[in-house]
């Protein structure tokens, strides 16, 4: 990792700006793991790749509101996501 690299990546941590992270894998993580934050997550619902507003949708801390919201996602996927996290 170069040094600007490395600077960049201290500065989204001391961030907090999972959000803004530009590797979908690490977008990703955040959007299923159970304790992110509810602002987080809907920072993430707005993400511009499914498989990131998927997670976010089967993501148990995601909100009634957040999944309703979804269930209108332009991906079918997340869609039907959202409307199968209703039902837990």
């Amino acid at each position: 990792m170069s040094c600007v690299e490395w600077q960049g990546l201290v500065k989204l941590l001391e961030a907090d700006d999972w959000a803004a992270d530009p590797d979908l894998g690490v977008r990703a993580a955040v959007a299923r793991h159970p304790a992110s934050p509810p602002d987080l997550l809907d920072r993430l619902a707005t993400d511009a790749d499914e498989t990131v507003r998927g997670w976010v949708a089967a993501n148990p801390a995601s909100s009634p509101d957040l999944l309703e919201r979804l269930c209108d996602d332009s991906s079918p996927t997340v869609r039907s996501v959202a409307a199968w996290a209703q039902c837990w």
